[in-house]
């Protein structure tokens, strides 16, 4: 075999899946989904800082929640009053749709659980009725999300006046940092008020 068909063959082992590896990650940055992914890994995960938190107060609901977790102010259908996300400084956020009318709470969760399945390698899912002061239908699913161990947990209530849903997601290696900030935001969320923001 000439000099010039080993340098060929040697440039294409090399090249190949050099090229294999960079078209995934684009294929993977590009999408959605990726840019989450892309997004929580190379983000760090630190404890919840509960001692100082902030507050979102509304004309219908009121919260708290850590001091280092944001408000995802740039997602598309962000809107303080009915939709937004609080995120981990990590990979965990809770995500809520506020309603200011009577709802199904097991239709309000239905989609959501559709969707964490098709998300999850589901090992399980167990039913729950309480979420803080509130009465309502909830799922707890474990499951892996590309191949670490993580957890949702979806709820929602309803009234004669207002109704709420909750997503809660979070890696199971990430529990322990995360877990006093979903228990904050979980205990002092309250409907009903007459504010605006703090």
């Amino acid at each position: 075999m000439s000099r010039s068909t080993w340098a060929i063959l040697i440039t294409a082992l090399i090249t190949l899946p050099t090229g294999l590896i960079v078209g995934f990650f684009l294929g993977v940055f590009t999408s959605e989904l990726g840019q989450t992914f892309i997004d929580g890994a190379f983000a760090t995960e630190r404890p919840a800082d509960v001692n100082n938190p902030k507050s979102i107060v509304r004309p219908h609901f009121a919260l708290e929640y850590p001091r280092n977790w944001t408000l995802d102010r740039d997602e598309a259908d962000f809107d303080i009053d009915y939709y937004f996300s609080i995120d981990s400084p990590g990979f965990s956020y809770a995500q809520f749709v506020v309603y200011q009318v009577e709802t199904s709470p097991e239709e309000n969760i239905q989609d959501w659980i559709e969707y964490f399945r098709k998300l999850l390698r589901v090992s399980s899912e167990t039913p729950f009725d309480r979420w803080g002061q509130f009465d309502g239908t909830g799922v707890h699913i474990r499951g892996r999300f590309l191949g670490d161990p993580s957890e949702v947990r979806i709820f929602s209530h309803s009234n004669d006046e207002m109704s709420f849903a909750i997503v809660e997601f979070f890696d199971v290696a990430s529990k322990r940092d995360v877990s006093p900030g979903f228990e904050l935001i979980e205990r002092t969320f309250a409907l009903g008020f007459d504010q605006t923001d703090l």
